[in-house]
C-alpha cells in the first residue's frame, strides 16, 4: 500500500519534524491504511496505545467520558 503523502504529514508533526526525510519515508513505511466510516469508534479511553492514528482525510472528534 503506498503511502506517499505521509512522510510529509509527518513532518508537520512536532515531535517528528526534526527527523530527516529518510527518516520519515523509513517510519512511514511501518504504517498501513485504515478506514473508519462516520460515528464508528476507533480508540476508547483507557485502552492501551497500540496504534499511531495520522488523519489524511476527513475529522476526527475525540470524546472524553
Amino acid at each position: 500500500m503506498e503511502l506517499a503523502w505521509l512522510p510529509q504529514r509527518l513532518a508537520e508533526v512536532e515531535w517528528l519534524a526534526c527527523l530527516e526525510e529518510e527518516d520519515r519515508r523509513e517510519l512511514a513505511a511501518c504504517f498501513g491504511e485504515e478506514r473508519y466510516r462516520f460515528g464508528e469508534v476507533i480508540y476508547r479511553e483507557g485502552e492501551a496505545g497500540e496504534r499511531f492514528f495520522v488523519v489524511q482525510q476527513g475529522r476526527v472528534r475525540l470524546v472524553r467520558r
